[in-house]
């Protein structure tokens, strides 16, 4: 059961995390300036590893919404909504000119 939001969120940090990884062994030569790093078996064996994960945690994510109708605009909005949500929630939501203050109070307890 992944209802909290948390646990949504690291779900989608899943995704972005093994996407990243299934492009960087795919295309291993561009992020390596040209240097062959990994033979053809590799890449696509690691690529698809790491695309399944994701693809995994994809619809694991989609699954913890709640609706089986949701387009893929929609899908979209959500992960740009939270994603500012929660680069917004990282600052304190108070103004406070000393940051070892106590009284500084943050969003993402």
């Amino acid at each position: 059961n992944i209802s909290s939001t948390v646990r949504r969120r690291l779900n989608l940090a899943v995704v972005v995390a093994s996407m990243w990884l299934a492009s960087s062994t795919a295309f291993a030569s561009k992020f390596a300036f040209g240097y062959d790093l990994y033979t053809w078996k590799l890449k696509a064996f690691s690529s698809g590893i790491h695309a399944t994960n994701g693809l995994l945690a994809l619809f694991a994510w989609r699954s913890s919404i709640g609706t089986n109708k949701m387009t893929i605009r929609s899908c979209a909005s959500r992960v740009i909504r939270g994603t500012i949500g929660s680069l917004w929630s990282i600052g304190p939501s108070k103004p406070c000119s000393d940051p070892d203050s106590p009284q500084l109070i943050s969003n993402n307890n």
